[in-house]
């Protein structure tokens, strides 16, 4: 097991285990729940106004070794200053497919856990960390000096883990592909469809997902560009959101998410994340 900790703009990554960091666990909360309620004078119960996920939480348990006091405190550092920075960044679990009792524990034999490192899952979290815990010194072994360090983190943006952004490319009728557990909304996840004419239309066009609409209320040429993402719809580099319905798309688990449009044209959904409880 490994932890992959990557930039938000994904051009650098660095696994834990590279800092000599072994990771012995990796458990996720489910987000939490904030309710908005209101209670009345000589009435029974309170009124409910819904409610939301507010954040998810991420706890890494692991071990590291460190050949002297120095080596322990420079280990310390770089593992800080890769966790403790003030931007955001994500964090991926890395599991192996393989035997998970195949592993020695401290002394055993070589005096070192070993676990398989294995690949990154389909999900990551963007999160920043929220403690501020030192390793606990566990003892000397023959390879060295040996502590726990437990790590905790909270969700940025939103409170789910995410797969990494992709497109798709659509025709009239198809589904958009989504794996995702819990709604996926274009005002929460800024997914986008870009619909490049191919018929003209004297009165635009309209894009349904399942039952929800978009309507964009002025001529179409072929070849227009349309680029549609709920808050900022643009034909081209102009913005059109004053000749459409304000309408916006939420993608959801199990639903069919099919995609209609009323006229001729080439569909892309991009920056498309799945989103996971």
């Amino acid at each position: 097991m490994d932890v992959l900790v990557t930039n938000v703009d994904d051009t650098k990554s660095t696994k834990l285990s590279d800092l000599g960091f072994t990771t012995l666990s990796f458990e996720e909360s489910s987000p939490s729940i904030e309710r908005t309620s209101k209670e009345l004078a000589g009435r029974n119960g309170s009124l409910d106004y819904g409610g939301r996920h507010a954040k998810k939480t991420v706890k890494i348990t692991g071990i590291y070794q460190a050949d002297s006091i120095t080596d322990d405190q420079r280990i310390q550092e770089r593992i800080n200053g890769l966790l403790s920075g003030i931007d955001p960044y994500y964090i991926t679990q890395m599991i192996g497919d393989g035997d998970i009792y195949g592993y020695e524990r401290p002394g055993d034999k070589a005096g070192a856990v070993r676990l398989p490192t294995g690949t990154a899952t389909y999900k990551r979290f963007l999160v920043y960390r929220s403690d501020s815990n030192v390793p606990d010194f566990k003892g000397k072994t023959g390879a060295g000096l040996l502590s726990s360090w437990e790590l905790k983190f909270e969700t940025v943006k939103l409170p789910y883990g995410e797969s990494k952004p992709r497109s798709q490319t659509l025709t009239s009728g198809q589904a958009i592909t989504y794996n995702g557990t819990v709604a996926c909304s274009q005002l929460e996840q800024p997914f986008y469809f870009v619909v490049t004419a191919k018929a003209a239309s004297d009165t635009g066009f309209t894009l349904k997902v399942d039952g929800q609409l978009l309507e964009v209320n002025s001529p179409v040429v072929v070849g227009d560009v349309y680029t549609l993402s709920g808050m900022d719809n643009l034909r081209g580099n102009q913005n059109i959101n004053d000749k459409t319905n304000a309408g916006y798309f939420v993608l959801k688990p199990g639903a069919a998410n099919k995609v209609a449009c009323s006229i001729d044209a080439t569909i892309q959904i991009k920056n498309l994340c799945d989103l996971y409880m």
